[in-house]
């Protein structure tokens, strides 16, 4: 994220204190296999020290039983019957929450709902 947030001349020092932190790890842990290779690839650390961290929704905690047409009404702000569309988790320009804009401009009806918080607010 060096490069979307600070200067570009930032990256190579910081690719040092990446190394220098994830070496003295026991494990790393990554949220995808992509970032997984990039850290490989950077040698960053060993592969075997490198292990990928699911953190997809809970399918049984946010089952289809408990909607809620009061909450349905929040986040529509009061258009329960327009698509929605829902984007939750943290507020950063590496999310590409630009993307989102660009697609609600094609589709005027919908609506969106940004749940979580983080810079990019």
């Amino acid at each position: 994220y060096i490069p979307r947030y600070t200067f570009s001349w930032l990256v190579k020092p910081m690719w040092l204190v990446i190394k220098f932190l994830h070496r003295a790890a026991d494990l790393t842990l990554v949220p995808s296999v992509a970032i997984g290779r990039d850290l490989q690839a950077a040698r960053v650390t060993a592969a075997n020290k490198i292990r990928l961290w699911n953190k997809g929704v809970d399918s049984e905690s946010f089952h289809p039983r408990y909607r809620s047409h009061e909450m349905r009404l929040r986040l529509s702000n009061g258009e329960p019957e327009k698509p929605l569309i829902v984007h939750v988790g943290r507020l950063g320009v590496e999310k590409s929450l630009d993307f989102l804009k660009g697609l609600m401009d094609k589709l005027p009806e919908a609506r969106i709902a940004f749940i979580g918080d983080g810079p990019y607010r």
